[in-house]
């Protein structure tokens, strides 16, 4: 981190060459340059040759996409909160402190921390039978979310994070079935972690 280093900006421009190695340290000093009028493409290619779109910006929160990769950034509790969602729409969420030290990351059903609620506790609050539905029914249909992908999305008003869930792999028919038992769930920031 510079000494200078105020807000999540400030935290992006001196973050780890390793961190985001498809955007170079030339274009992340130049790629917040417009921020009166977001959404706006930055100006800024990847090292793929993608454009990158800036969402939102503010002091302790950005948000930037290229076709592979969607980011959103937050500073909270001197925790710097990374999300990355990848092509195949499936969130990594990772927690630095202002140092960039990597204290912890999140995937579900693969990576563990303790900033997150258990994966168990994801799943029952994404998946959840609908009071019509029978118990036999329900239990078959959980078998489609094996495995369950979640995409994670950092949202700076409230300090919250939305999960949503998929099931890769699926036919159209089998998608459809499976839509009264998704749900979409919201977890605040409190004290260092998502509850």
């Amino acid at each position: 981190m510079t000494a200078d280093a105020q807000n999540i900006k400030d935290y992006f421009k001196s973050s780890p060459a390793s961190l985001f190695q498809n955007i170079d340290s030339v274009s992340r000093n130049i790629m917040f340059d417009k921020t009166d009028a977001v959404p706006y493409y930055s100006g800024v290619k990847t090292i793929f040759g993608d454009s990158v779109m800036v969402n939102k910006v503010t002091d302790n929160f950005i948000a930037f996409k290229s076709s592979n990769l969607d980011v959103q950034m937050m500073l909270s509790d001197d925790v710097i909160i990374v999300c990355s969602t990848y092509a195949d729409k499936n969130s990594e969420v990772s927690f630095y402190d202002t140092d960039w030290q990597l204290k912890s990351s999140w995937m579900y059903g693969t990576i563990h921390s303790k900033k997150m609620p258990s994966d168990e506790k994801i799943f029952d609050a994404l998946v959840v039978k609908p009071e019509d539905m029978s118990e036999e029914r329900f239990e078959r249909l959980k078998l489609y979310f094996d495995p369950m992908l979640v995409r994670a999305e950092l949202y700076d008003e409230g300090n919250v994070i939305k999960l949503t869930p998929f099931a890769p792999m699926l036919s159209d028919e089998e998608k459809t079935e499976l839509k009264p038992v998704i749900k979409q769930k919201t977890f605040k920031w409190i004290n260092g972690k998502y509850k």
